[in-house]
């Protein structure tokens, strides 16, 4: 009771303004380890007055929650800057940096917020799950687990993970590779990542891409792990035509790469690769394309039991063809409880699609005619996310 009233309090409590940088980037971080936080935003008043809110990302939603003044907001931007070894920048520029802090790794951003008096310091802190996890942990039905681990056994091709920033592309990646566990059959593995951001004991090699080094960038990384004698290549993200070609190159030459690209889904993915390139006969390298997004999990503490579907739960039922014999249907409690800090969602859980090409896909794309594509993507054994989704609120994981 004590915390849920601390919770609540929102962005009329002040932080002790006497409180030293140090300890108070102490008390920021614990706070987010605790509330799960995966995002801490300092945001600057955006009416010139000298402080700042601090405020956490807890199952996706941001939330406002403690009051800091700008002084304390200066000095902690230099700690910060210390221990992630950021460069010194002009405070009109951003600046990016890593550090690692209470059993974590944390990436942060510092951005120019434009004040009255000048230039201030818009920080946002990242916190990097060091654990990776099997694939059958995160939640995923079996159907989805048995297509992408089929695909990652593969002994050449692109697998891609698709979605917005913040959907776990990354964690899914990385499960997806230990699932299948490359390194037990002998195979060498090198991921480059801009940061790396899962630290795996039997990792080979492990590179941190820096695009404002010639000698770092995620091409000039990609080159020189080619030569490097790996089997299997994690990839940070494919963002032009030429990074595309050199992944596909890769493929070509006998090595299995994962990485993520921007898209909205599976099937907007063959269109954007067509637009940097990949077409036709190359679309038979990709052995899987994955989209996925986090939507919130009930807390099971409180959940409502739903005796009959609402009308929109009974549409989308049928709109995905599930039956809803078996069906174990909770609602969220409006007024939820301690353990959800009052929100009535404890948690996030994927819901996810995959795309396996196949050869009337791959005609399809040497003819770049895709009026039909969500037809033959349905003939390739391609479910839309929404089905997962069905399946974890027939399953009573959310609603």
């Amino acid at each position: 009771e004590v915390c849920g009233a601390y919770w609540l309090a929102g962005d009329k409590e002040d932080i002790d303004a006497s409180m030293e940088a140090e300890a108070l980037l102490d008390r920021i971080i614990g706070t987010a380890i605790d509330a799960r936080s995966s995002d801490i935003h300092i945001d600057p008043s955006i009416r010139g007055e000298p402080r700042a809110v601090v405020k956490y990302r807890i199952d996706g939603l941001v939330q406002p929650k403690e009051v800091i003044t700008t002084e304390q907001l200066e000095r902690m931007k230099v700690r910060i800057e210390n221990i992630a070894r950021m460069p010194k920048v002009n405070l009109n520029h951003p600046n990016k940096g890593a550090f690692t802090r209470m059993g974590y790794d944390w990436r942060v951003q510092v951005q120019p917020h434009a004040g009255r008096q000048g230039p201030v310091p818009r920080i946002v802190i990242r916190r990097l799950q060091p654990d990776v996890m099997p694939m059958e942990t995160l939640g995923y039905p079996q159907y989805f687990i048995d297509q992408v681990k089929a695909a990652a056994k593969a002994p050449n091709g692109v697998l891609f993970w698709t979605g917005p920033t913040g959907s776990g592309k990354t964690e899914s990646i990385h499960s997806a590779v230990v699932s299948v566990n490359p390194m037990a059959k002998g195979l060498s593995l090198h991921t480059i990542e801009d940061p790396p951001e899962k630290r795996v004991p039997g990792y080979a090699v492990q590179m941190e891409i820096a695009e404002d080094d010639p000698a770092r960038s995620g091409m000039s990384l990609l080159k020189s792990s080619l030569r490097a004698d790996p089997d299997v290549i994690i990839f940070g993200e494919v963002r032009d035509g030429e990074m595309a070609k050199l992944v596909f190159e890769a493929a070509n030459t006998g090595h299995l790469v994962f990485t993520t690209l921007h898209t909205n889904s599976s099937l907007d993915a063959v269109i954007r690769l067509d637009e940097l390139g990949i077409y036709g006969f190359l679309l038979s390298y990709v052995r899987a394309v994955v989209a996925q997004r986090l939507v919130r999990r009930l807390c099971t503490h409180c959940r409502v039991k739903a005796d009959e579907p609402d009308e929109f739960t009974a549409y989308i039922f049928d709109k995905f063809d599930i039956d809803m014999d078996g069906a174990n249907l909770y609602v969220a409690n409006p007024e939820g409880c301690a353990s959800c800090n009052f929100r009535g969602y404890h948690g996030r859980i994927a819901i996810a699609e995959v795309l396996v090409p196949n050869k009337e896909l791959v005609d399809a794309s040497t003819d770049r005619d895709y009026k039909n594509i969500e037809q033959i993507a349905s003939r390739a054994g391609w479910k839309p996310m929404g089905y997962m989704g069905v399946l974890h609120v027939k399953n009573g994981i959310t609603d």
